[in-house]
């Protein structure tokens, strides 16, 4: 989530608006999911904002929302996402079935300079990175993996995360492996 300042350069909670972002990157994401992925953005929803934040009913400063899915097939794209009808886009609604919020909601589909312009410099490395979800041990293969193990302490169940505190892996109950 990243805040903006919305009709004022005047730092003041009144003005504030957000960019909320989510990044997919496992090619079970379907393009069928983008509703339902912003419905789990819905400011309100999520308690970004509350009953105080509005102002006649509904926030009055545009929530931005995007949704990057990485792992998308075809050519990279940007996508306005329009709703008919406009509740299909948020989860909180008011008596009407009308958003409490205004949103411009974008799907940002594939890896390309013309989504991330990072990408132009070197596309084989970021097209790479798509659909990497190895699970941690991938992280561990190195030359020293418990090295790297005791600087994240406690985070796994091998006994060097936790040999810098105790060398006994009964008593912390974890699997001597």
């Amino acid at each position: 989530m990243y805040p903006f300042l919305y009709n004022d350069t005047k730092l003041d909670v009144e003005n504030v608006g957000f960019i909320i972002v989510q990044v997919k990157n496992a090619s079970s994401y379907q393009a069928s999911n983008h509703k339902d992925t912003f419905k789990k953005m819905d400011p309100f929803q999520t308690a970004l904002l509350t009953e105080e934040d509005k102002r006649g009913g509904k926030y009055p400063i545009p929530i931005i929302r995007i949704i990057f899915s990485l792992s998308a097939s075809g050519e990279p794209a940007v996508t306005h996402m329009t709703y008919k009808p406009s509740s299909e886009g948020a989860a909180s609604l008011d008596e009407h079935g009308r958003p409490l919020f205004t949103s411009y909601d974008f799907v940002c589909s594939g890896v390309g300079p013309g989504i991330l312009q990072p990408v132009k410099k070197s596309p084989g490395a970021w097209e790479a990175l798509v659909n990497k979800n190895d699970p941690w041990e991938s992280f561990y293969r190195v030359t020293t993996p418990d090295l790297l193990r005791s600087q994240l302490p406690g985070h796994g169940s091998h006994r060097a995360h936790f040999k810098s505190w105790n060398d006994d892996p009964t008593i912390i109950g974890c699997n001597p492996s």
